[in-house]
């Protein structure tokens, strides 16, 4: 996935991998999911920098769209989409 820079729409400051950014991800114009971002190795994600993350569900709601091949976008505040993504896999 990848963060937008501020001059993209997105964030100017990296966000956090260790589970303390709770974004939503969204799957096409579905319902907004949210999520904790992690790695295990790095601490931050600087906006415009491509990785590949953990996603982990925050509520007890149905995923099932995030399945891989299946692209998301990562937004804030309801509306302000910060980022992208494209599902690699799925753990139970």
């Amino acid at each position: 996935m990848t963060m937008l820079r501020a001059d993209q729409g997105g964030r100017s400051n990296p966000a956090g991998l260790r589970g303390e950014y709770r974004p939503h991800v969204r799957v096409g114009d579905g319902e907004l999911l949210g999520v904790t971002l992690r790695h295990d190795d790095i601490a931050i994600l600087a906006p415009g920098e491509p990785t590949q993350v953990s996603l982990h569900a925050v509520f007890p709601v149905n995923y099932g769209e995030l399945q891989p091949g299946v692209a998301f976008d990562i937004v804030e505040g309801g509306t302000r989409v910060v980022g992208s993504g494209v599902v690699v896999d799925v753990q139970p």
